[in-house]
This record gives C-alpha cells, sequence and structure tokens, in this order.
C-alpha cells in the first residue's frame, strides 16, 4: 500500500541502504541538511526481482510497506513506525543474500533458447553408458513334444466343460450329479482295491436299506443285498469286506461336501489335514510329514491339474502308508478345489475306468503324471454323461401332464437330487401319505423316468432309468 507522506507530491523513492550503511551516510547526510534522497549503491545487477517494500522516505515522501532490497545490495526489512532517520532497530531485520551475475553460467547447459527447457529426456544427445550393454534374457521357447502337453490338454479341456456345465444347470440337476458322482467315486475306489460294487448299492447302503454284506452272505441272500452288482456278476465266492464298503462311504460322503460346502477347508494346516483323514478312515502321519508335504506342495508351480497330481504322487510316496490308501488321491482333489470362489464339483478321478487306473499304476514320474490326467479327463466324460442323462430326465418330466395341485413337479425334483428314493422317503419329504407317494412313483415309471433298483416284493428303491 502507497501512503501520501506530507511534502513533495509525486516524488518517488529510490531503495534505502542496510543498517550499517544507513548510519554512515546519515552521518555524511548531516553535513548536507538531510534532505538528500538515498542513492542505490553499487552496479552490480542483482538475481532476482525487487520484492514490494515499506520505503522510509523523509518529509514530504512517497512511503511502501513490505520487504525492500537496500541500495548496498542487501535485503532489508523496514518497520511502518519510527522516525525516517531512526527506525527501531528491535523491529529492524536484515538477511543478506549471495549475489549471483547474470553472466554466469554453468559448465553443460544447452543453447540459450526455449525449446531446451521443454525437451523430453530421451531426446538430450547424452553418451551412452559405459560398459558392454546387459544380454537381455530371452524367455524359453516351449516345447511341443513335452509327454504332459497333450494329457494336460485333454483333462483341462474335459474338467472345464464339466465345471461350466455344473456352473450352468438347474440346483436339483447341479446336486444330483454331486451325490452321484460321489457313489462312483467310491465304488472306483473300491474297484481299484478289488472290492467291486455298484454305485446304486452304495446308496442303498448309505441309506439304510441294505444291512451287512458278511451276514447276507453267510445267510445265501447277498444278491438281494447289492441288486445292482448282483446283476451284473451272478455269483460271489465270497462277501465284499464291510470295512472296505463302510470306508468307500465316508469317501463319498466328503468328496460331496468338498463340492457342497465352500467354508470348509480341509487343507487350513496341519491339524485341519489330521482331521480330514481321521474322517476319511486314513492312517495320518506325523506332523513333521504334514509339514513337509506342505512344504513341497507351495514350491511346485504350473496348472492346477499338474500340482494336484504331484501333491498326490509324494503323498502316496511317504513311508508308512497302506498300498490303496485313498488319502492322497483325495488330498489333491482339495488341492484342486481350494481356491476362491470355491468350484461348482470336486476333481472326478476314480470314476475312470478299472483300466485306467491299472496303467497308472505301471508308470512312475512323468508318465505317472500323464496318466493321471488320462484319469482325471476319462471320469470327467462320466460325469457329463451323467448330466446329459439328468438333463434328459428334467426335460421328459416337464412334457408330463399334470393338475395345477399335482405333487408331480416336487416329486422330480425328489429324484433328480436322490441317486435312491423310496416310497417311505418321498412320503416324508413331500408331507404326503406312502399311498400318494406310491402313485406319484407308478406315473414316472410308466412314463420311463424311473425304475426299480432292489427286485423286492416290498422295501422297494428306485432309481433313474
Amino acid at each position: 500500500m502507497w501512503r501520501r507522506a506530507k511534502g513533495d507530491a509525486g516524488a518517488e523513492a529510490p531503495p534505502l541502504p542496510c543498517y550499517r550503511c544507513q548510519g554512515r551516510q546519515q552521518r555524511e547526510r548531516k553535513k548536507e541538511n538531510g534532505r538528500a534522497w538515498l542513492s542505490g549503491g553499487g552496479d552490480r545487477p542483482v538475481i532476482g526481482a525487487v520484492a514490494p517494500a515499506r520505503l522510509i522516505a523523509p518529509k514530504g515522501r512517497w512511503i511502501r510497506t513490505g520487504i525492500i532490497a537496500a541500495g548496498c545490495g542487501c535485503w532489508a526489512v523496514r518497520h511502518t513506525k519510527g522516525n525516517a532517520r531512526f527506525p527501531f532497530r528491535t523491529r529492524y531485520d536484515a538477511v543478506e543474500f549471495k549475489d549471483l551475475a547474470d553472466s554466469t553460467k554453468m559448465p553443460g547447459d544447452p543453447a540459450e533458447d526455449d525449446d531446451n527447457l521443454f525437451r523430453p529426456v530421451w531426446e538430450t544427445d547424452d553418451p551412452e553408458p559405459p560398459g558392454p550393454p546387459r544380454a537381455r534374457k530371452l524367455p524359453p521357447e516351449p516345447d511341443f513334444h513335452h509327454p504332459l502337453l497333450q494329457p494336460l490338454a485333454r483333462a483341462q479341456d474335459t474338467v472345464a466343460r464339466l465345471e461350466m456345465a455344473v456352473a450352468l444347470a438347474s440346483p436339483a440337476v447341479a446336486q444330483g450329479l454331486r451325490a452321484r458322482l460321489s457313489y462312483r467315486e467310491a465304488a472306483g475306489w473300491l474297484a481299484h482295491a478289488h472290492v467291486w460294487i455298484h454305485p446304486h448299492d452304495l446308496a442303498l447302503r448309505d441309506q439304510a436299506i441294505t444291512n451287512s454284506y458278511g451276514a447276507a452272505f453267510r445267510a445265501g441272500r447277498l444278491a438281494a443285498e447289492i441288486p445292482a452288482t448282483a446283476a451284473l456278476e451272478p455269483g460271489f465266492e465270497s462277501a465284499p469286506s464291510d470295512i472296505m464298503a463302510n470306508e468307500a462311504l465316508r469317501l463319498a460322503r466328503l468328496w460331496r461336501r468338498l463340492s457342497e460346502m465352500s467354508t470348509w477347508r480341509p487343507l487350513a494346516d496341519t491339524a485341519a489335514v489330521h482331521e480330514t483323514l481321521q474322517s476319511l478312515g486314513c492312517r495320518a502321519l506325523p506332523d513333521p510329514e504334514i509339514d513337509d508335504w506342505f512344504a513341497v506342495v507351495d514350491r511346485e508351480p504350473g496348472p492346477p491339474l499338474i500340482r494336484a497330481g504331484r501333491a498326490a504322487r509324494d503323498w502316496m510316496n511317504r513311508p508308512g502308508l497302506e498300498p490303496h490308501n485313498p488319502g492322497g488321491m483325495f488330498l489333491a482333489a482339495c488341492l484342486w478345489c481350494d481356491r476362491k470362489p470355491r468350484r461348482p464339483i470336486a476333481l472326478p478321478f476314480w470314476s475312470a475306468s478299472e483300466a485306467h487306473h491299472h496303467r497308472r499304476e505301471l508308470h512312475t514320474g512323468v508318465r505317472w503324471l500323464a496318466e493321471f490326467l488320462d484319469c482325471a479327463a476319462a471320469a470327467a466324460k462320466i460325469g457329463l454323461d451323467e448330466l446329459d442323462l439328468l438333463r434328459r430326465a428334467e426335460e421328459k418330466c416337464r412334457s408330463l401332464s399334470r393338475t395345477a395341485r399335482s405333487r408331480l413337479p416336487d416329486t422330480v425334483d425328489t429324484i433328480l437330487r436322490r441317486p435312491v428314493v423310496t416310497a417311505r422317503g418321498l412320503a416324508e419329504t413331500l408331507a404326503i401319505s406312502p399311498q400318494a407317494a406310491l402313485g406319484l412313483l407308478r406315473q414316472l415309471i410308466e412314463a420311463g423316468i424311473v425304475r426299480e433298483a432292489t427286485g423286492r416284493g416290498s422295501w422297494r428303491a428306485y432309481v433313474l432309468s
């Protein structure tokens, strides 16, 4: 801000010197009557512009407030009060700055033009760095003749199609497929252990429709306990092991739980692995062995199917395990499903034919891993066939004539979800009488959708045709 002082109008005062120089000049001005202008000292150019200043001028001059560049080359702060000749020393502050000449230039500066100020760094003509350039690491060439390439492609394609088909299916069809494949997995593991039981017979035993195989064999009625197996093999020299059958049913329950319960983490830690193996009825390894297996699994790179196969092979090669222990393959399925979101179905493996598993047992190393992938692909193909059967049954049931109050759609939904259905179980599910449930089942039998599976006159069970 400018303010007018008493005295000459329109006069303009130059910058004042610093306090030291001002004292010397004041003594000289006393001889000149104190009315001369305060002249600036020195001809050296000063870098930077002069800041707004408060000029302490004699009487009759313009006065400006702020910071000024002194005439002697110093920067000074003047106070608003005080006398023009003697300002307050306590409010006087002087800061000296180093003067640089405008003509001074640093070595290596670009030419003095405006384009150099905005030139990108990569356009400068800097010399190359010393030394030879670092060689770039080329990516490895793909090996199109690797023995795992084709088995992995087939397995991934079939398993991916099965996953997508299950994800797009109706809830009843998806649940029914998981239930049926779980019994197929259990029956496939039993066949690998040289115990042959049909998946339908395992479903009958799981629902307590049939009893002990050993007692039935001694009573001469084993064919009534395993009707589907007896239809394929009429004569039995011995009864299937009840212990192996119960262990297979535990495998079926855990395999189904793996795909239906998204919060279950069987590989969360060592304690979870112990609990899973105990539920499966397998012998658990010591904690150091399980920790070492976890370390091996974490170090294994590659696709999920390859990692699952290597994890199963490493577990099965651990000392102290039985020859037909299902724990290794089940842990491999857990590793394959251990992701977010959870896969719609667990990894099928034992559902493959017995010939595939026998070929796998004859190899080691990479060939064993290739046969493992072939087993997974064959099991996934069986799952796709089972899914097509469920879809055809669902479409066929939609074309059946029914009234508005008919319970036929609910009956079809129950049969799709369960591998084996009884009249009493259907009556309890639909809250109807057993006679009404039998009538609904007869309609589906006449339509060719379901059939009787036990061959009995009473306590019958029904499965999809």
